[in-house]
């Protein structure tokens, strides 16, 4: 069989991903079996490592106690007592017997690489600055000289919320705030490049502008974030997974 020609085929301005460096933390929710004690209110699980104040959940009524969230008072080392505020009196256990709490854990924030999601488009451009470096020895003919180097991108993006918070994508917030402060505190660090991992991928620091964008009753809310370059465009291994 004859292979085919090699021919060019289009890609599409969808494949790009813009992502930006940010705090982020994880959520973990884990349930503790304890067993309750009615005469003293006490709850006991072995290095059950609850922290005062720390707020947990009961799924459903149990040993005398609602379902809802209530707060760790007086922890010990394998025991504990619950209250439904914080800092408050225990709660009143009425039965002895193993409840189910639910605990969720957040972990200390890290430095990570967040997508911007929702993305509608997409501009890249660099702005070079030309002098005019034309002397006589040109004969008539004019020649300049790029003195200088910048760059901007151009993200249109969809206000969409999420479905599990409730809230906006995380990363937009994040540009959104950060474009309300000065330079140099509103700086982002910003890389780019093809989802698919062909070709070079870029990054580098950004001053943001945020403006929110749709007037009338049956616009969908969007945004556009202008990312202004500050300093020199980086070439980078694009981290995406090729196809």
């Amino acid at each position: 069989m004859t292979d085919a020609p090699d021919r060019l085929v289009s890609t599409l301005a969808r494949d790009w991903v813009v992502e930006v460096e940010m705090e982020t933390t994880t959520t973990s929710t884990t349930n503790l079996t304890a067993a309750a004690v009615a005469t003293s209110d006490t709850f006991t699980a072995n290095a059950h490592g609850l922290s005062a104040g720390q707020k947990v959940r009961l799924a459903t009524a149990q040993q005398g106690l609602a379902a809802g969230d209530y707060y760790v008072i007086t922890p010990a080392a394998n025991t504990f007592k619950l209250a439904t505020n914080a800092g408050g009196a225990a709660a009143d256990v009425t039965a002895d017997g193993n409840v189910t709490i639910s605990v969720t854990t957040t972990s200390a924030p890290t430095m990570g690489w967040r997508k911007i999601r929702a993305m509608s488009s997409f501009k890249q451009s660099q702005d070079n600055n030309m002098e005019d470096d034309s002397d006589f020895d040109g004969d008539g003919y004019t020649s300049s000289a790029k003195t200088a180097i910048g760059w901007k991108l151009e993200i249109g993006v969809g206000r969409k919320r999420s479905r599990v918070t409730g809230g906006f994508d995380t990363a937009q917030e994040y540009l959104r705030e950060q474009a309300e402060l000065f330079t140099p505190d509103d700086e982002v660090h910003v890389r780019w490049g093809r989802r698919s991992g062909l070709g070079k991928a870029y990054e580098g620091w950004a001053s943001p502008e945020w403006e929110d964008q749709g007037d009338k009753h049956s616009d969908l809310s969007t945004a556009q974030i202008t990312l202004n370059g500050q300093g020199k465009r980086e070439s980078i291994e694009n981290w995406n997974t090729a196809p």
